[in-house]
C-alpha cells in the first residue's frame, strides 16, 4: 500500500473500500486465550465443540461423550476422549491518534492519510478473519469510540469514522496529553482484545508507558508509528515556517551531523603538532604573519566577498544552537584564540 488512491491530503470512503482486496495477504497476529463466547478464527483453550483436534487422553468422569475416541478405545480397551480447541472471535480495536502533528507530509501523502489507510487495512483483515472491528479515535482535546462490530458493517463504521475524523480542515489544536487518551483506551477496551495503536508517538512519556503496560496485561497491543522521512532527516537549508499566526526561519544546516564539528574532525588531536593556525576573524593579519613566518606569498581574492550588510545575520537563537551542536569546534576555536592571543 505504498501508492495513494486519493489526493494524499483527504481520506475518502471509496479510497478505503478499494483497499479490501489488497488486504488478503495481511494477517493479524494470533493471541492468548480469549474470553469471548462468540465463534471466530482465534483459538482458545475453552474445551467444547470446535474444529481443531489437539490430543487424546484417558476418559475422565464428566468428559463429553460426543468427544470419545472410539477407535483408540476399541484398540486399547480403555476409554479415551479427544481434546478439541475451539475457535473464538475477538474484538480488534484500532486506536488512531489524530493530533495536529499527524497532518504533515512531504512526499505522496500526509501522515494522517497513511494512518487512515493502515487502519482501514486492519479493519478489512479483521473482517476476513471473522473478528469484530472497532475504533478509538482521538485528537488533542476530543475522542470518539466506535464499539467493535462484526462483518462488513463493522468495517464500514470504522471507515466512515476515519473519513470524518482525519480531516485536515477540521483538525483540532488542543493540548491534551497522549497519556490521557491512552488511559481512556485502557478503560474502554475489553480484555482479550487486539489493540493496534497508530500514532507518531511524539508525546510518549512515562505515563504513556504505564498505561500501555497495564493495557498489555489483558490484551495484545501493537504500536504502529507513522513518520515522514523529513522528520527523521531534515533537508539542509533555510525554510520559512508558520503556524498560521507566527512565522520564523528554520535553518536545518545546524541539524546535519556531517556539518557539525567539521574542524575538530579534520584536525583531531593534531592541534599541538601544527606550526601555525589562523582565525577567520583575523584573516588579513594572520595571513601576513603566515607569509612572514614561512616566506610564502599569497594573493587575496575578494571577488567572492559579500558587500557589507548584504548577508543576513543569524539570530541569537541560531548562534546559541550552533555552539551547542558544534561544541568540539567551539573548544578548538577557544584553544586557538588562547594560543594566538600573544600575536598583535
Amino acid at each position: 500500500m505504498t501508492d495513494t488512491l486519493g489526493d494524499g491530503i483527504h481520506l475518502s470512503a471509496p479510497e478505503l473500500i478499494a483497499l479490501k482486496p489488497r488486504c488478503n495477504a495481511l494477517s493479524l497476529p494470533m493471541h492468548s486465550p480469549a474470553a469471548s463466547s462468540l465463534a471466530g478464527a482465534n483459538r482458545s483453550r475453552f474445551r467444547g465443540r470446535g474444529v481443531d483436534f489437539v490430543e487424546t487422553r484417558n476418559y475422565l468422569p464428566g468428559d463429553d461423550i460426543r468427544n470419545m475416541d472410539w477407535r483408540l478405545t476399541a484398540r486399547t480397551g480403555k476409554p479415551h476422549t479427544k481434546i478439541i480447541q475451539e475457535e473464538r472471535e475477538r474484538p480488534v480495536l484500532v486506536v488512531v491518534d489524530a493530533s495536529p502533528s499527524l497532518y504533515f507530509g512531504t512526499r505522496t501523502r500526509l501522515k494522517s492519510v497513511a494512518a487512515g489507510q493502515l487502519a482501514a487495512a486492519v479493519a478489512w483483515a479483521a473482517v476476513r478473519r471473522g473478528d469484530r472491528i472497532g475504533a478509538f479515535l482521538f485528537t488533542s482535546d476530543d475522542h470518539r469510540e466506535l464499539r467493535p462490530a462484526g462483518g462488513r458493517r463493522g468495517a464500514m463504521r470504522v471507515i466512515q469514522g476515519l473519513v470524518e475524523w482525519l480531516n485536515p480542515e477540521t483538525a483540532h489544536q488542543g493540548h491534551e496529553p497522549l497519556s490521557v487518551s491512552l488511559e481512556r483506551v485502557r478503560h474502554a477496551v475489553r480484555p482479550g482484545s487486539l489493540v493496534l495503536i497508530i500514532s507518531d508517538f511524539f508525546n510518549l512519556d512515562e505515563q504513556c508507558h504505564r498505561h500501555l503496560s497495564r493495557l498489555r496485561q489483558h490484551n495484545d497491543v501493537i504500536g504502529c508509528q507513522v513518520m515522514d522521512p523529513a522528520e527523521e532527516s531534515l533537508p539542509a537549508g533555510r525554510f520559512p515556517i508558520s503556524d498560521g499566526e507566527n512565522s520564523a526561519m528554520l535553518d536545518t544546516h545546524l541539524e546535519q551531523p556531517r556539518r557539525q564539528n567539521q574542524q575538530a574532525r579534520i584536525l583531531g588531536d593534531r592541534l599541538k603538532g601544527l606550526s601555525f593556525v589562523g582565525l577567520t576573524e583575523r584573516f588579513a593579519s594572520d595571513l601576513e604573519v603566515f607569509i612572514a613566518a614561512f616566506g610564502t606569498e599569497f594573493w587575496m581574492l575578494r571577488a567572492n566577498e559579500a558587500p557589507p550588510g548584504d548577508s543576513e545575520r543569524p539570530s541569537d537563537t541560531d548562534v546559541a544552537r550552533a555552539r551547542v551542536l558544534n561544541d568540539r569546534d567551539q573548544a578548538l576555536y577557544e584553544a586557538v584564540r588562547t594560543a594566538r592571543s600573544h600575536v598583535p
